[in-house]
């Protein structure tokens, strides 16, 4: 039954997602055209992904493995041209770095362990190293630690919550922004890939 009730909600939580990227604009705005054309090129991302714009999120989100999507609010088309760039610098890295494949494989290993609360907090604190690596990648790319940590904090509080996310690769998770916060602003750590 435990096994059951987590991914029956993994299912419906993919339902939702669906519906949001059925109901999308079918195309970009072009704030968000031109910054991702430039992000992409800049990368040189080449991998086949749906970049779709929605009313129905306030973050950023991306989920999918064959083909991966990329969700942006609607309402950042009318965001500063850095924080655009932000956003899309940070999707693209879970992209990339195939983060909805452990994501899944970590909901899998919570389905069949459900009994097992060390098996929820190394679930959780992979979760926080994901969003620490796509956070380097953004910072690699020389954006300014400070600009970053607080569009992070804007995107935080004017999300939604939903029980329809947690699939997707989210942007912000405000149980966690404290610790990639202070994490961005150090300026000691290492930002080099493993």
């Amino acid at each position: 039954i435990g096994a059951l009730i987590v991914w029956l909600r993994n299912a419906l939580a993919h339902v939702g997602l669906r519906r949001w990227a059925s109901k999308a604009r079918p195309g970009l705005a072009l704030a968000w055209e031109a910054t991702l054309r430039r992000v992409g090129s800049d990368a040189g991302f080449g991998r086949h992904l749906r970049v779709l714009e929605s009313d129905h999120t306030t973050s950023p989100c991306t989920w999918g493995l064959v083909r991966p999507v990329v969700l942006l609010p609607t309402a950042g088309a009318d965001w500063p041209e850095p924080q655009r760039r932000f956003a899309l610098l940070h999707e693209l890295a879970h992209v990339r770095r195939l983060d909805y494949l452990t994501m899944q494989i970590a909901s899998l290993a919570c389905a069949v362990h459900w009994y097992n609360p060390l098996v929820w907090l190394a679930a959780v604190q992979a979760r926080k190293l994901q969003e620490q690596a796509c956070d380097d990648v953004v910072l690699n790319a020389g954006e300014t630690p400070s600009d970053y940590a607080q569009f992070l904090v804007g995107i935080a509080g004017a999300r939604r919550l939903s029980l329809e996310i947690p699939p997707a690769v989210g942007m912000v998770e405000r149980s966690q922004l404290h610790g990639r916060v202070t994490a961005i602003l150090d300026a000691t750590r290492v930002r080099g890939p493993l």
